[in-house]
């Protein structure tokens, strides 16, 4: 419950906070799995080695990380973020910490836009008209205080946090029919913090040589101590996919060549190496935006062949962006072809290999420096290895074939690669038959010589590891893996939801525990997903199982429950 300032009053039966402090030396716990070391990226669960921090709904439960006697300490219900001109706001969508702040990303609703005010009287449409961010005080973890939120315009894409400035980036779509000449809110982005609500500078709004659609991408550097926003962009065009190096944030969408030819007037012409022609297929339009001393700026944008499968397809080193699509056009009878694209800073081709193979699609992409390693599939699991050294030379430098394919990929200590995937056979007539899920040891201490070390089969058909990277737990220090899993059911069995651990001996995969999270009552399936959304954390010598019901507490040395946390 909350007092009347936002700050939320201890839950009866709290434990003290020197229980959590003796069950765990200080930073002795894992962090949220994210791409680039040292950026943090928003998730449903978070932990200062302390505390676990989770979202459920509109609340925010803090749990006490004691071990057996973990408790829930406090609870904050961000209903109460609700502004005069709001009808409601939305379940947190995200968590971060810096220090002693947690910071709650949700959505403010107003009523439905005008061209889908769909309603009866016993139903009425919303929209998620901004992206409310709220900063609570945590010194106190069992008394949670509200200091004040941030707010700008659109519905949350993705977000990061470096070096005490976190950046948030949202859509914002421009109703054509509500916009008001008179009313610059009626058609710009709107930032609203403590110094008050202001349009974004039409000197920070970027309109690129061939927007699609009137909807913004708006990102904005938001100081964590002082929680105001330093500095904001707005670049007309939708982003599906966010990448954050040290140095630059990038905002990347697809577009279909149907589309895209058809709502450009003078679409911007590309080839392909070696293919003769323009390219007509798939583009992605990428925006480069620095990050000098968090102010943010446009500083270059271009297009490329193909699409993204997913963050882990861009990356930065040295100034450079390296790219891997898939692309298809009429050169290739819309047969799908990865490729791998090296940009100088102005977002310029500088080096490419438009054609790793062919009738193949990426699967997974990891890059390590100088390296690259890109899955693709048709029936067994080419991983390719690719020497980025010459930037204007990029090599492939081997290729792994092995039955299914790895839809995420870790490092996993010197020369280790792990890989997450499908386990198939490929049996005598070239038919592929699908046997489950698999984890994958690479042997990568020559990259341009990997070889599988070992694997280890898993009985489930799905997990949200190839989905949501967050998903998944590594805990290099004690050789910890764990990861969730469906096995879907028939009609006369039910479908099951596991937490699955595993633990490397540096030659293979130990089974260590297989929680049945309906069973153990952790918890209930997406009903739009199927998967149930969960994530392990080590904390001390016990792991946390978090749900978005319950956490549970294991033993890390014979996974044995220690407590159930109801949330």
């Amino acid at each position: 419950r909350e007092t009347a300032s936002g700050g939320a009053m201890p839950v009866s039966g709290a434990a003290p906070q020197d229980a959590a402090d003796t069950a765990q030396a200080a930073g002795a716990y894992s962090p949220t799995n994210v791409q680039v070391a040292g950026i943090d990226e928003g998730d449903i669960v978070k932990t200062d080695g302390h505390h676990l921090y989770v979202a459920h709904g509109r609340q925010v439960s803090i749990v006490s990380a004691g071990g057996a006697d973990s408790t829930r300490v406090a609870s904050i219900d961000t209903s109460a973020l609700v502004g005069a001109d709001e009808l409601l706001v939305g379940p947190v969508v995200d968590l971060m910490i810096d220090g002693t702040t947690l910071i709650v990303v949700t959505h403010s609703f107003t009523a439905a836009i005008p061209d889908a005010q769909w309603h009866t009287p016993d139903w009425l449409s919303l929209a998620a008209t901004g992206v409310k961010t709220a900063f609570y005080d945590i010194a106190d973890p069992a008394n949670p205080t509200l200091l004040s939120t941030v707010e700008q315009s659109g519905s949350y894409v993705d977000s990061r946090l470096s070096a005490g400035v976190l950046y948030l980036v949202s859509q914002y779509q421009v109703e054509p029919q509500s916009a008001d000449p008179g009313d610059v809110g009626s058609y710009v982005p709107m930032i609203d913090d403590s110094t008050g609500a202001r349009p974004v500078p039409a000197d920070h709004c970027y309109l690129p040589p061939h927007p699609l659609s009137p909807t913004y991408s708006v990102a904005t550097a938001i100081d964590v101590t002082s929680r105001k926003a330093t500095s904001e962009v707005a670049v007309l065009g939708h982003t599906g996919t966010v990448y954050m190096s040290q140095a630059n944030l990038y905002l990347a969408s697809g577009q279909y060549w149907t589309t895209y030819e058809e709502d450009t007037a003078n679409p911007a012409e590309l080839t392909i190496p070696g293919s003769g022609g323009v390219y007509t297929g798939d583009r992605t339009t990428i925006a480069r935006i620095s990050l000098t001393a968090g102010d943010l700026a446009v500083a270059a944008t271009n297009e490329l062949a193909g699409s993204l499968l997913n963050q882990f397809a861009l990356d930065e080193t040295a100034g450079y962006l390296r790219a891997v699509t898939t692309w298809s056009d009429e050169s290739t009878d819309w047969t799908p072809t990865p490729a791998l694209w090296v940009l100088d800073s102005q977002l310029n081709v500088v080096g490419s290999i438009p054609q790793l193979t062919r009738d193949e699609s990426v699967q997974s992409v990891r890059f390590d420096g100088a390296v690259a390693y890109v899955v693709t599939y048709r029936q067994v699991d080419p991983l390719f290895t690719l020497d980025l050294t010459d930037p204007a030379d990029p090599k492939i430098q081997g290729a792994l074939k092995i039955p299914g394919f790895s839809s995420y990929l870790h490092p996993f200590g010197d020369g280790l690669v792990l890989g997450v995937g499908v386990d198939e056979t490929v049996e005598a007539d070239d038919s592929v038959t699908r046997k489950g899920l698999k984890l994958s040891m690479f042997d990568a201490s020559n990259p341009f010589d990997v070889r599988e070390l070992a694997s280890a089969a898993i009985l489930a058909d799905e997990t949200e590891v190839s989905v949501d990277h967050k998903a998944m737990f590594v805990d290099l220090e004690r050789g910890l893996i764990g990861l969730p899993t469906t096995t879907w059911g028939t009609e006369a069995a039910k479908a099951t939801w596991n937490y699955r651990t595993y633990s490397w001996n540096g030659e293979s995969f130990e089974p260590r525990a297989v929680i049945d999270l309906a069973a153990d009552q952790l918890g209930a399936t997406d009903s739009t997903t199927g998967w149930l959304t969960c994530r392990g954390t080590r904390i001390g010598d016990s792991f946390y199982l978090t749900t978005t019901s319950a956490v549970g507490v294991y033993s890390l040395t014979d996974f044995t429950r220690q407590a159930t946390v109801t949330l």
